[in-house]
Order: C-alpha cells, then structure tokens, then sequence
C-alpha cells in the first residue's frame, strides 16, 4: 500500500543513515524536526547493496530508538543508491499511436536493462520542450531481491514503506526543487563514503548520471598508502581537515591529487554528454558544478573543479527553499550538515504519482 502523508525519509548510505521528515504546505516544504545523521559500521552497505542484512536491522533499530522522527507515523520512503539502482534517459524515436505508450517503453528497457525478469522497473515521462519529435523517458530499475530486502529491514522494525526512489532521482529532486529551470548545462557531484555521482541538468532537466568509484574512503585510502600509516590514522588525518584541522604539505599534495581525478571526471563527463546529447541540443559548454555529500567538505576541492573546469562551483543547500520551524541551535546544526542531505531532502518531497 502507498501512503501520500507523512512518509519519514531514510537514505541507506556506505557509513551513515540519513532521516529527515517534512511537512509540505503549498509548493514549499517545512522542516519542523530535527534530521538526524547515524553512524553504521562499514561493511554492511556497499554501493547500495545489503552485504550483511543481520547487521543492518540491528542498526535501524538503533535509529528508530534514536530518532524522534519515527515517533510521530509508521510509514517511510527509501532510496537506493550506487550500482543497485539504475537511471538512464532514454529518447524514444517513433511513438506508434496503435501501441500504448507503456509498452513501447518496456520494450526499450528490456534492451536497456539485462536479466530484465529479475528487476522492478518504472519510467516516467519527460517534458523537454528542447527535444523536438521525439518523447524523453526517464527509466530506473533495481533488482527485485535488493528492493525487498530494504522493504523486509523496515517491516522488521514496524514500519510500512510508501515510497522507493533512486537516489540519483532523489538528488534531481533536490537540485529541481532549490534551482528551478537553470538555464545551460549544469552539474551536480555528489561524494559519499564510497562512491560518487554526477548529475547533468540541461536547462534544469535530467539528462544523464555516472556513479565513480571515488568517495571519501578512497581518499583515505591514498593517504594510507601514499604516506605509509593505517586506514584509521589516515581516516582521522581526512577527518580533521574536513572539520578545519591544520594539514601538513604531505597530506595537501594528497588530497590535491584525489581532487584533480574528480575534476577529470567532470572534464569527462562533459565530453560524454557532447558526444552523446550534441547532435540534438548543441554543443554545450558548462556553466556551474553543484556539490553535495560529506566527502564535498574537504578543503580544496572545489577551488581544484572551478580551475580545472573553468566555472563556478557551489554548495548545493538542500533546505535553502525551506521554511524551518526549529530552535536556533537545531537549525545552525542543519546548516552545518546540509550537505549530507540532498539524497535524503528529495526523497522527502517524494509523492508516489510524481
């Protein structure tokens, strides 16, 4: 069963669980709770897949505990990231006016997706006045056996699910919601724990997404290997960067280095979106990056993709659109953690018929 009202938003991450609740009043959104951010051991969610459903159950019964936000309703929506959701834009050519449209649609998803029979899969029209004769689709498709093992963790700790989004989508939510239709070509990276992703918006619309296997462990990683210290001496080193700590040079040259293969993969990303939207919209050149997730916090980074790059790049603030009827210090605490919520924000602003 779908629920329309009251659905708190949980964004299953590598390291942490995400919770935020909103109440929708008009075309804005109020935040009259706390979010809450949760620690989970690493291990047990790998690129948006469950490796260790046991573990994770435990975990969520921690947070429901926890978290005051599941006090006030049973019902939730859930996001599932990495490589165990797939988000691809597909344009369909030829609408045969005989054929419904769903079926036409299913039939390019099962050349675009393998083992079509062990996926659930849904599509949704776009509305690109851009994309003359022809129809946009948006398809997004995750195994069966992975969706139903979320469903089942929730159910084990009381709780009905209303909604289940890609995260990717949950972030062009979030981007749509705080940027309107920007026009030109835009981006948005978002860098988990172990992976990231980046989002092209043309004219404020959804074209294409890659997930790269670059996030904040792999920083972690290089320090520890390029510097020769454990995983965890190396982890507390990114970590007091990110929080304003002193860095030795040792340490810059690192995380310089992690930042100018993110900006590659911007670089790369444009010329994948030429060499793929070109023909049909023009070469386009790009205009600003948004970031978002912990890892964007290191020092340097955005300076690195902004000369590299040659554009602006910015912090994409969730909430900044969102009437928050909090107390001062619970607001200054979500100001300074917003970047850890642009899966779990457009999740939250999910309706089962967008």
């Amino acid at each position: 069963m779908f629920y329309q009202k009251d659905l708190v938003a949980v964004d299953f991450g590598s390291s942490c669980i995400k919770v935020v609740a909103l109440k929708k009043k008009g075309n804005k959104h109020i935040l009259q709770s706390q979010p809450h951010i949760f620690s989970i051991p690493r291990g047990i969610i790998n690129q948006g897949t469950i490796e260790k459903y046991d573990e994770l159950v435990s975990e969520m019964k921690k947070v429901v505990s926890k978290s005051k936000l599941f006090s006030k309703t049973k019902r939730c929506a859930l996001s599932i990231g990495g490589n165990a959701a797939i988000v691809r834009r597909v344009e369909i050519d030829y609408l045969d006016v005989n054929i419904p449209l769903g079926d036409q649609v299913r039939q390019l998803a099962e050349q675009q997706f393998s083992n079509f029979d062990e996926l659930f899969w849904a599509y949704s029209e776009i509305d690109d006045p851009d994309n003359v004769g022809q129809k946009s689709v948006i398809l997004c498709a995750a195994k069966i056996d992975c969706v139903e093992r979320y469903v089942s963790i929730m159910r084990r700790v009381g709780f009905k699910v209303g909604v289940i989004d890609s995260s990717i989508l949950c972030i062009a939510n979030t981007f749509a919601y705080n940027c309107q239709k920007l026009p030109g070509l835009h981006m948005v990276l978002d860098l988990g724990a172990t992976y990231s992703t980046v989002i092209c918006f043309l004219n404020g619309i959804y074209c294409l997404s890659r997930v790269v296997g670059i996030g904040g462990d792999y920083y972690t990683a290089c320090i520890a290997s390029d510097l020769g210290m454990d995983e965890q001496r190396a982890e507390n080193l990114k970590l007091s960067v990110g929080q304003g700590g002193s860095v030795s040079k040792n340490v810059a040259g690192v995380l310089h280095n992690v930042h100018e293969l993110l900006a590659q993969e911007i670089i790369q990303t444009l010329d994948f979106f030429n060499k793929n939207h070109g023909l049909k919209t023009g070469v386009q050149s790009l205009q600003s990056v948004f970031m978002l997730g912990g890892s964007s916090m290191i020092p340097g980074l955005s300076q690195i993709i902004s000369k590299k790059c040659g554009v602006q790049v910015n912090q994409l603030n969730p909430f900044y659109g969102v009437n928050m009827q909090v107390s001062k210090s619970i607001k200054k605490k979500v100001e300074l953690q917003t970047a850890f919520y642009g899966v779990c924000f457009g999740l939250g602003i999910r309706q089962v018929d967008d």
